[in-house]
């Protein structure tokens, strides 16, 4: 029998002359009432893949081992329900259709007088199959007014003691149940008996070396084996044809096995985390080799795409199908894989494991997956495999640093752009073993990466070429937790009158930003490097719209560092605030702060914190004739106008320090929508302020205009 290939029920029946349940397996199960919900997804499944061509049913693998005993006669190790269920199926769809012959011939050994598909388990159970084989039924006769199960249990062949055998009543339940489910179908017999809509693997486990005994250990109580069993032994059978076939069967049994078991337990995780680990390696491993096969992503075909999803997204069971269709986890890709599996199973491997973890976890990230692919694309490089240790272990440094940079700084977050950075990756391997060289040199184009970043990676090439002692260097400051690799900024600071780098100035200013880029810093409720700089210019990035950002902490992506910090640093301004650091980082910035010859509304944030504070989002909007305080990320939000709030801020503090007798209340009326911001005082009158295109304007109660409370002018010029 061909190990592995697909097989229908009677498909199967070709290779073998008789399917037997032995008596070591339980009654037949599917059809007891607690099994309802199996029952009736399996049925709906089985629907599906008959009513529609284009969804195949996969129903994974039969175990078995075959005897010659005159018959080739399968006994079933595993699949006793699935093959149970598609015999009930075949039987009740040639009653439905007039095929009754046809299943008949198909099923009755004359010779013999007996079935092809027989239950060992108890001689009740057999005769019962063999009754209905040989016994014509007919289904249409069925009627609202009773059963499928009532009239055979009434048919003349039907004894009265097969009703206390479970698997009798098993299958009359069954029945019905299918009755239920295709009694208006028509024409289905033939597409199940011939089609290949509803299919499995078998494997023969003496042809694998494995005896029943060791079977019914794993099979205790009934349970059949877990995707990660059928899985391990669908591989077996893909390479068994390779001369590596026993050395890469000996390591899934033990070296690769005893990997996944040290990753599932690094958490306290039992089986299930160690089957989802070990199943996941090999999905994604297909994942990059579809990217690798594809042109591109928006060149593939539907298929490939929906399969490129299927693979990223798996979890548990991938019809193994798929993976026969796609060409995807062919024998030399699995033995890639094993290469790679090699290495980190090795003493050198240990350190990557948490970057194996990562593009493993349930919710891996484009980043995490790319990660993974850098290291498998440099150890499945040719040249890199004709290198002793050291030397690989230096190219590999180099590889890790540039590979590292070049994913942290380009925005990967959809299918396509990791398509195409995956297949950049695997251009790039082809140069691992000369890398700088490459890169300095010729670099080869559509690599799908940021190009400034490439370009930073061409310069850093060139000057550790000319110089190791930029290794140190440049390491440090691509080590920093929010440039994470993105330095070119440090490099153009200390750019000389020569138009190269030099070295003390690079590692001033590297030292300069890493005391002043700290996560206190950062995110200091004070904002003191927003402010700060606002001393010195407008340093917001736009965002959208009028929007404006003094930039959140936030370092988890490209995307978030480059909509916030990354341009400030990489502005040549940037530079005058780096200069006026000294030793004592906080106090450099209040200095700044304090002496502070900043107009406008930088004046105003530059004095008052509190203005920072009131954008939740950290976001501002400019206008032509106003600037707003956005409390979310639109005027659908709260919002406030900066210099009304200043002065608010302002008269609230001379009001709690006992100033500012004559007036009783003091609030701000902050809105959203389309009104507008302003600033209620009750002296003796009632008055509202506030701030537009440049001047101040203020109204009594009733809505006339009128001069501010004089207090009130004096400080609301300050606020101009």
């Amino acid at each position: 029998m061909s190990q592995g290939k697909l097989h229908t029920f009677f498909g199967l029946l070709k290779d073998v002359d008789v399917i037997e349940i032995p008596v070591i397996q339980r009654d037949y199960a599917q059809g007891r009432a607690e099994e309802s919900d199996i029952r009736e997804s399996f049925l709906a499944a089985i629907t599906g893949a008959l009513e529609n061509e284009n969804s195949p049913l996969d129903l994974d693998f039969v175990y078995g081992s075959v005897e010659h005993d005159g018959l080739r006669t399968l006994s079933v190790l595993d699949g006793q329900q699935r093959l149970t269920t598609l015999f009930l199926l075949h039987w009740y769809l040639a009653a439905s259709d007039g095929k009754f012959d046809d299943f008949r011939a198909r099923l009755w050994i004359k010779e013999s007088e007996r079935t092809r598909f027989s239950y060992s388990t108890r001689p009740s159970a057999a005769e019962f199959f063999a009754a209905l084989t040989v016994n014509h039924f007919d289904v249409p006769d069925v009627d609202e007014r009773t059963t499928l199960s009532a009239m055979l249990v009434d048919s003349k062949w039907f004894f009265d003691a097969w009703r206390r055998d479970p698997t009798v009543r098993s299958s009359l339940v069954m029945l019905d149940a299918i009755d239920a489910k295709f009694r208006d179908s028509e024409g289905l017999y033939q597409t199940l008996a011939d089609g290949q809509r509803v299919t499995f693997h078998y494997l023969d486990l003496h042809d694998f070396g494995l005896s029943d005994d060791l079977y019914i250990k794993m099979n205790a109580r009934g349970k059949a084996l877990t995707p990660f069993e059928n899985f391990k032994a669908w591989m077996v059978e893909r390479v068994a044809a390779e001369p590596w076939s026993d050395n890469f069967t000996a390591k899934l049994d033990q070296q690769w096995v005893d990997l996944f078991w040290t990753l599932a337990g690094r958490n306290g995780a039992g089986r299930e985390r160690f089957d989802d680990l070990f199943l996941r390696f090999f999905y994604v491993s297909a994942y990059f080799q579809t990217c690798q096969r594809v042109s591109g992503y928006w060149n593939a075909t539907n298929d490939d795409r929906s399969w490129l999803t299927r693979l990223r997204e798996a979890r548990g069971y991938c019809p193994l199908r798929e993976f026969d269709a796609t060409g995807s986890l062919m024998p030399i890709q699995l033995a890639e894989a094993g290469i790679v599996l090699d290495y980190l199973v090795s003493d050198r491997g240990a350190r990557f494991f948490h970057i194996l973890l990562s593009a493993l976890a349930p919710r891996a990230d484009y980043d995490d997956l790319l990660r993974l692919y850098a290291l498998e694309a440099f150890l499945l490089s040719p040249d890199v495999r004709l290198l002793d240790e050291a030397a690989q272990e230096m190219c590999l440094h180099r590889w890790s640093r540039v590979t590292r940079n070049l994913i942290q700084n380009t925005r990967i977050d959809d299918p396509s752009t990791a398509v195409g950075a995956i297949k950049g990756l695997t251009t790039l391997a082809n140069h691992a073993t000369s890398l700088y060289e490459t890169l300095a040199g010729d670099t080869p184009g559509g690599l799908g990466f940021n190009r400034n970043q490439i370009e930073e990676e061409r310069q850093k090439a060139a000057l550790l070429l000319k110089d190791n002692e930029w290794g140190h260097l440049l390491d440090e400051a691509e080590s920093h937790w929010y440039l994470q690799g993105r330095v070119g900024f440090l490099l153009k600071l200390s750019t000389t009158e020569s138009e190269a780098p030099d070295k003390e100035q690079f590692q001033k200013y590297s030292m300069v930003a890493k005391r002043l880029l700290t996560h206190e810093i950062l995110g200091s409720y004070e904002f003191v490097l927003q402010r700060a700089l606002l001393s010195l210019y407008d340093f917001l990035p736009a965002s959208s719209g009028n929007n404006h950002t003094f930039c959140a902490p936030n370092a988890t992506s490209f995307r978030d560092r480059l909509e916030n910090w990354l341009p400030v640093f990489e502005d040549p301004r940037f530079r005058e605030l780096l200069d006026a650091i000294g030793d004592d980082v906080l106090t450099s910035l209040r200095q700044l702060i304090d002496n502070s010859t900043a107009t406008g509304w930088r004046a105003l944030m530059v004095r008052d914190a509190e203005l920072l504070r009131y954008c939740g989002s950290r976001l501002i909007r400019k206008s032509a004739d106003s600037l707003l305080l956005l409390s979310k990320l639109k005027l659908s939000g709260y919002f406030a106008e900066a210099h009304s709030y200043a002065l608010y801020l302002e008269l609230r503090r001379h009001k709690l320090a006992g100033e500012l007798a004559d007036i009783k209340e003091i609030s701000y009326l902050a809105v959203y929508g389309d009104d507008y911001p302003s600033l209620y005082i009750k002296s003796d009158t009632e008055y509202r302020l506030l701030f537009r295109r440049g001047k101040w304007n203020c109204w009594r109660s009733g809505g006339d205009p009128a001069e501010m409370p004089e207090p009130i002018a004096q400080t609301a010029a300050r606020f101009s």
